[in-house]
């Protein structure tokens, strides 16, 4: 998702209403529910509370039993990351939007397969140091972009919730605490990686951490003055649900209990993903099949609302079991990359996308 604002267009009535030769799913619109969108904000005091509660009264017994990160269990890539990718992908599958985006999608696949491409072989080229230099660099980029995609749809969700324009105070909160999660993301996932090198005689983790936590402070009362500018109670309080889910970040990783930094904007980010997807492919098929894949599985008779997130989640977890896991790890990659690039033209002003979504 992008910061922008999403809107539901006054002739998203006409723009349903299209003649189809299929059966129609429904004749009624589905409105995603903000107050819905704001709950899944519940997980950060949750996450907070049982960190305390571990910490003060159980002396960190639970935290021995807690992975680094959640991808070690088991279910993790079963519901999150990946699915919500393919969720992505199913709503893609629309003649009238593969005319749109036929540029985007091609240029963007061959693009991503040359960048992808040009490392490995230039790792290749010059194994050692050279390699780990350059595949440092590259997990880097990952990150940046990876929480660039997470914090923008997040922190665009609040412009509509506060019903504000974009502004520099706005772009400012979103940058910084892009940064802030992008070097929580680092120590989280690359920790092999930069506990190893130093800045002046200072080991880089701490280092970061500093940054990170000056930039918090900023990004905090930058968020706080746009929070407080909100023309709707909502939107103020999702503002401060961002600002809170960045702090208990930091605050999880120096307590030492990471994988929370991980799970609390993944399981915002996902869920808010899959609520989206499900309630605008629901509209878009609202009155025929435009997209083929429910068109073909019509004769089961659920919903598209609901037929996005069980196909997403079969789906990943079929490609994840016959996959070994480098083979996994560089499917997500590339799909991410395109996912997030796609995600930016999707959601983007008044795009064909967005004449499918509805928000109470």
């Amino acid at each position: 998702m992008t910061s922008t604002t999403m809107n539901f267009p006054a002739d998203a009535d006409q723009h349903l209403k299209g003649n189809s030769p299929n059966k129609p799913v429904m004749n009624t619109l589905y409105e995603n529910n903000k107050k819905w969108l704001f709950a899944l904000y519940l997980v950060v005091p949750v996450c907070v509370l049982f960190v305390l509660i571990d910490h003060f009264l159980l002396n960190g017994m639970m935290q021995q039993a807690l992975p680094r990160h959640p991808v070690e269990w088991a279910f993790w890539a079963i519901f999150f990351n990946f699915p919500h990718i393919v969720s992505s992908f199913i709503t893609l599958a629309d003649k009238e939007y593969l005319g749109v985006y036929k540029k985007n999608i091609t240029y963007s696949l061959l693009a991503i397969t040359a960048f992808m491409g040009l490392i490995f072989f230039t790792m290749s080229l010059f194994p050692g140091r050279v390699a780990f230099r350059i595949e440092t660099l590259f997990l880097i980029f990952i990150a940046i972009y990876t929480m660039y995609h997470v914090m923008s749809q997040q922190y665009g969700l609040s412009l509509m919730m506060m019903q504000r324009p974009a502004n520099l105070n706005y772009q400012f909160w979103r940058w910084s605490s892009v940064l802030v999660a992008t070097i929580l993301y680092i120590h989280v996932f690359m920790k092999g990686y930069i506990y190893k090198m130093t800045v002046f005689t200072l080991p880089l983790a701490d280092v970061l951490l500093y940054i990170a936590a000056l930039l918090m402070i900023v990004s905090t009362i930058a968020g706080m003055k746009i929070g407080l500018s909100s023309n709707t109670k909502l939107g103020r309080y999702y503002v401060f649900g961002n600002i809170a889910m960045v702090i208990a970040c930091y605050f999880c990783l120096e307590m030492g209990y990471s994988v929370f930094v991980i799970l609390m904007p993944r399981v915002i980010h996902d869920i808010t993903a899959f609520m989206i997807y499900s309630g605008h492919d629901q509209n878009r098929n609202a009155n025929g099949y435009k997209n083929f894949i429910y068109g073909s599985l019509s004769f089961l008779k659920i919903p598209p609302r609901f037929l996005n997130p069980i196909l997403a989640i079969v789906i990943a977890a079929l490609v994840d079991y016959f996959a070994g896991y480098r083979t996994m790890g560089m499917i997500i990659i590339f799909c991410g990359l395109f996912h997030y690039y796609m995600e930016g033209i999707m959601w983007k002003g008044n795009s064909i996308h967005r004449k499918s979504l509805k928000f109470s």
